[in-house]
């Protein structure tokens, strides 16, 4: 492995074929474009079935880190952050382990190395939120062409393919820990911003299967989900509680609505109404609300701890 080059992090739970895929393409992505190399590191949650030894017998160059319990998305990504810093990676791409790259991904995020001004990079991700057959990506691919590569600042990126410069993780700590899953890489993105760094989106096509391993816990999926987001907005905006107020209420009036039904495509929706039942979610938004309250001292310190860090740790 060699430092001089980016660190793909494929964090894995229990994952079936897709993970397979996942690392078959960027295997794939390797050979066939090796003027722009990339190392990879396979982060396991402590999974206790799915094809995790396989995976390592079949891909013997890709490294391991085995964790002997889940961590989750950001305690997972964060033990993988410690092992990438000591050995002085440039950038750390984030990968979900149900991602299927085109294989000029690197060639794209190369052009930005030497833009030091952006420091987080993503990518047309098809099925960012919402199921997208394959394809669509495949038809993306062909369309795509690196001479026109298009790119947008943005500050919401999905984490499930996001490459960060690793001198952000340095000046400004690691994902926080404490939303587990879900708006973790918003929160990171939103101290990127703070410190003086751009972030974007590149139009270079990325394909997600989207929720391998959440729709496995499509309740405890919603809790987070709602509990982070209310985090974020009391994190960041803490002179503006009434923006947490106002995103509750939405929920709420969403999961009484006879009318909206549960979306089966778009996860992101799904997760503010998992089910048609309101004695079903009513509970999951009551859990989500009574978090924050009793966890809103700790929030607002962390809030003020991250800002000044970001604005010590300047670009």
């Amino acid at each position: 492995m060699s430092a001089s080059r980016p660190l793909v992090i494929v964090l894995n739970w229990n994952g079936e074929q897709e993970l397979l895929d996942c690392l078959d393409s960027l295997d794939k992505a390797r050979h066939q474009h090796p003027a722009h190399p990339f190392d990879v590191l396979l982060v396991d949650n402590g999974s206790t079935e799915g094809v995790f030894s396989q995976a390592c017998r079949q891909f013997p160059a890709v490294e391991i880190l085995a964790l002997p319990e889940n961590l989750y998305w950001a305690g997972g990504n964060n033990a993988a952050i410690a092992w990438a810093l000591e050995r002085s990676y440039p950038w750390l791409v984030f990968c979900n382990s149900d991602i299927v790259v085109d294989g000029r991904w690197s060639e794209a995020l190369a052009r930005f190395e030497a833009a030091a001004d952006i420091a987080a990079v993503g990518f047309r991700v098809l099925g960012e939120y919402s199921r997208v057959p394959f394809a669509a990506f495949e038809q993306a691919q062909q369309q795509f062409r690196m001479d026109r590569l298009s790119t947008e600042d943005e500050l919401y990126i999905s984490g499930c393919f996001l490459a960060i410069r690793s001198d952000c993780f340095r000046r400004l700590g690691v994902f926080d820990p404490v939303y587990r899953m879900y708006s973790e890489e918003d929160d990171f993105l939103m101290r990127v911003r703070l410190a003086g760094w751009r972030t974007v989106r590149c139009s270079a096509p990325i394909w997600h299967a989207s929720e391998l391993a959440s729709r496995r816990v499509p309740r405890l999926t919603a809790y987070l989900a709602i509990r982070n987001s209310l985090r974020l907005r009391l994190k960041f905006g803490p002179r503006r509680p009434l923006s947490s107020f106002g995103f509750a209420l939405r929920v709420l009036a969403g999961m009484l609505d006879p009318r909206r039904e549960v979306d089966l495509v778009n996860s992101y929706q799904r997760r503010l109404k998992p089910s048609p039942n309101p004695l079903v979610n009513l509970p999951i938004l009551a859990a989500a609300c009574l978090w924050n309250l009793l966890h809103l001292a700790e929030t607002l310190q962390m809030g003020h701890r991250d800002r000044l860090a970001a604005l010590q740790g300047r670009a």
